[in-house]
């Protein structure tokens, strides 16, 4: 290993003697990143992490850029904020690739926000994750809690790569792999072969490792036509501490906003009004928009309640059992897209009411939607809308809803 070692430190000497600048000016960034992130600089040349540069390079670094340029706002928040923490600024990285900046970002085991907490963690560092507020997707609040969590992983491990491993992995995982390599070398840990951590963690941290370099590599950004990583932290957003039950099509309205902007903003208030007991919950606007609310807002303040939902339920059932109209449950309900038993969707309504009787027709072999509704004098239009369809087929033993 360590003649391999000599052999590529001679053909780099040689390669910046030919006059390849650039090449030098990658090799001290990777060192740079390396340092900070509490590794051996000789990693720089482990045979596998050149393999993961020359395979994958292109790749993250137009993923990097497409982070960059849509979630641009993101990084001004998270820059600010990690920029007053004691903890490497190549944390920032840790969530382009978590989550490529999303608020949104939900992972097929339930992980959530531009961090990818699980509801479990996020509790235990404070976030609040419940029916009316996933502050797992609270920009500034899970930003927080991930250098909270980070820090109390650098404390347990002692160097700042091996708290990365441990938030991919968990820190159990991690010092099991610790005890059976019988070292905490990085070169060791990532060994493919040995499999001591599992191959998405072990992909994991290079990943990082070759965001914070494109992050570096100011020719690439200049050449795709992007300053969005230089923005400064003067693009920031203002917390509002606004009354139970304040919605924010009423702040979107304060400010000259539409309510999508203000909802992807916000996108930890889950059904767009700020619940009870809300804590630090509050609502973000834009900074330059805080005089216009102060002289604008006028709160339509609506409380809520919930519905489970249960088998057979469709939209429209739902919207007649509860007087309402559809479009009144969709817009508590931003994401909702499809029903499911013992799910619950907002409604609303202060304390839910008693559900109306709703009047229903099982359908029988040979019954069409013409002759339900000649049966009870209604319109197929009607009947087509409160039940859902698009279409006039039926089913037999089918529940419909008759206006």
């Amino acid at each position: 290993m360590r003649f391999f070692k000599f052999i590529l430190l001679v053909v780099f000497c040689c390669s910046c003697s030919f006059g390849y600048v650039q090449v030098k000016e990658d090799y001290n960034l990777e060192l740079k990143i390396l340092k900070e992130l509490d590794i051996d600089t000789t990693y720089v040349l482990d045979p596998n992490f050149l393999d993961m540069q020359e395979n994958h390079n292109t790749l993250n670094k137009n993923h990097f850029m497409r982070a960059f340029k849509e979630e641009y706002k993101a990084v001004a928040i998270l820059k600010e904020i990690l920029g007053d923490q004691e903890i490497p600024k190549s944390m920032l990285y840790l969530a382009v690739v978590e989550s490529g900046l999303s608020n949104h970002a939900t992972s097929r085991v339930k992980a959530a926000g531009i961090w990818q907490f699980m509801t479990g963690t996020a509790k235990r560092f404070g976030l609040r994750v419940d029916d009316y507020v996933d502050e797992r997707r609270d920009p500034v609040e899970s930003t927080k809690a991930a250098v909270k969590y980070l820090t109390s992983l650098k404390n347990h491990f002692g160097k700042w790569y091996l708290a990365l491993m441990a938030y991919n992995c968990g820190d159990n995982k991690l010092d099991k792999a610790i005890a059976k390599a019988g070292t905490d070398r990085i070169d060791v840990l990532l060994d493919p072969d040995k499999k001591y951590l599992p191959g998405e963690t072990r992909h994991f941290i290079k990943k990082i490792l070759l965001t914070a370099k494109n992050a570096q590599d100011l020719n690439y950004i200049i050449s795709n036509g992007s300053s969005e990583f230089n923005i400064s932290a003067g693009i920031g957003v203002t917390k509002l501490r606004l009354p139970q039950g304040a919605d924010l099509s009423s702040v979107a309205e304060a400010i000259n906003m539409s309510e999508r902007d203000i909802r992807e903003l916000n996108a930890h208030i889950k059904h767009g009004v700020l619940p009870a007991n809300s804590r630090h919950s509050g609502i973000y606007i834009p900074n330059d928009k805080k005089a216009m609310f102060e002289e604008n807002f006028n709160s339509k303040a609506t409380p809520l309640s919930f519905y489970t939902v249960k088998k057979g339920d469709s939209l429209y059932k739902i919207a007649a059992k509860f007087n309402l109209g559809t479009d009144d449950i969709k817009r508590y309900n931003y994401d909702l897209k499809k029903l499911k038993p013992k799910m619950r969707i907002a409604l609303p309504f202060e304390k839910l009411p008693k559900a109306q009787n709703v009047i229903t027709y099982v359908v029988q072999k040979g019954d069409t939607l013409y002759g339900i509704s000649h049966k009870f004098d209604t319109k197929i239009s009607d009947l087509k809308k409160i039940n859902g369809k698009t279409s006039s087929k039926l089913a037999i033993g089918e529940s419909i809803v008759i206006p």
